[in-house]
């Protein structure tokens, strides 16, 4: 009896520990995350009370000079991975940890900062040489392309190699940028007017040059009459035959309609080189607030991050313009009304790594490839 007692007793103490550190952590303002994450760190104790999953590797604290990270890419021989830091207006880049560590170094190797070309860098995206790195600067309405540096090969050009902006540029918020991999493209998506615009990149004798005006653009105002809202994320497929697009509504837009979505359009090599204008595949989401997306190398699988909501991971089924999803995996968002916001998988397919704003890049190695 005394036994029994002295359990539900523990058992109470135990409750009543949780309950404090969950209304704690529901009373955290935005501007405290960091601390945030440090009197949580995840997933020493929210991965046991909460839906949330238990990462294989994380990337956080205050040496990581992540803020507010966005977009990431990997390098294709997997030895870097690149972040976009919206709120601190800058590029970071980590290299790859030894085989005990199994990621990347938490400490970044290089970083690129411009208060105007960086202004909210939204998105990064490497050329599948991997020499080249795009940067999508939403409140500077440009993209730039750095040069990886022949003396630091672990690092970019502090200067761009290219800025593209202006009127004939057509970028408007751009959101999400996707190099093609047969490298002859960049695709970019605009949060107003432009929708999806593309760049050709010239191969030349003694490198390469990119066009500052796109050969092709399908707009905002095209996308609506299919119901779509303005394009956020965007990815090729490790095939080059696909674009896959994420749709959610802007606040600055001047057509604040259409729904969210995933979309997916076809590319061609002939008569000439582009999309389809009009997708092959649509899912419409309501009013979700759907991020990025991003294939598996194997283009398999592709990977889906709704801010609103968690990462889901699909499998694609482009015979069938179909999809099966095979795994959802919630994140811990230390009481931010955000979740999820980058994603990308790594060169090997092994690992499935997402941003979050608590600051931290967060890496998964039992996502559902294992479930098909």
């Amino acid at each position: 009896m005394i036994e029994n007692q002295y359990v539900r007793s523990s058992l109470r103490r135990v409750r009543k520990r949780l309950r404090a550190s969950l209304h704690k952590a529901r009373e955290v303002p935005p501007a405290s995350l960091r601390k945030a994450r440090e009197l949580f760190p995840y997933p020493r104790v929210w991965a046991v009370i909460s839906a949330t999953r238990r990462p294989s590797a994380s990337i956080t604290g205050r040496h990581t000079a992540l803020v507010r990270p966005e977009g990431l890419a990997f390098s294709g021989t997997g030895d870097l991975m690149v972040v976009s830091n919206s709120d601190g207006n800058t590029v970071t880049i980590y290299s790859r940890g030894d085989e005990l560590q199994g990621f990347f170094h938490g400490e970044p190797c290089g970083m690129l900062t411009d208060a105007i070309k960086l202004n909210f860098v939204h998105d990064v995206a490497l050329s599948p040489c991997g020499k080249m790195l795009a940067v999508a600067a939403r409140e500077d309405h440009s993209v730039s392309i750095f040069m990886r540096s022949k003396t630091q090969p672990n690092t970019f050009e502090a200067k761009p190699a290219w800025t593209i902006r202006g009127v004939a540029s057509r970028l408007r918020f751009p959101a999400g940028v996707s190099f093609h991999p047969g490298g002859e493209c960049l695709a970019v998506t605009n949060r107003q007017n432009s929708g999806i615009t593309l760049f050709r990149i010239r191969r030349e004798r003694d490198g390469c040059s990119i066009d500052f005006v796109p050969f092709q653009t399908i707009s905002e105002s095209d996308l609506l009459p299919l119901g779509l809202a303005a394009p956020h994320g965007v990815t090729f497929s490790p095939d080059g035959a696909f674009l896959m697009a994420t749709h959610k509504r802007f606040y600055k837009t001047r057509n604040p309609d259409g729904a969210s979505a995933l979309t997916c359009f076809r590319w061609h090599t002939t008569p000439d080189l582009g999309l389809d204008p009009v997708p092959i595949y649509t899912a419409l989401r309501g009013n979700s607030c759907l991020h990025s997306v991003a294939f598996h190398p194997s283009g398999r699988f592709f990977a889906l991050t709704d801010e609103s909501a968690d990462v889901e991971v699909f499998e694609w089924r482009p015979q069938e313009l179909s999809v099966r999803q095979v795994d959802r995996i919630s994140i811990f968002r230390c009481g931010h009304s955000e979740g999820p916001k980058g994603v990308a998988f790594t060169s090997d397919g092994k690992q499935l790594a997402v941003t979050t704003v608590c600051d931290q890049v967060l890496s998964f190695s039992n996502w559902g490839h294992d479930k098909s």
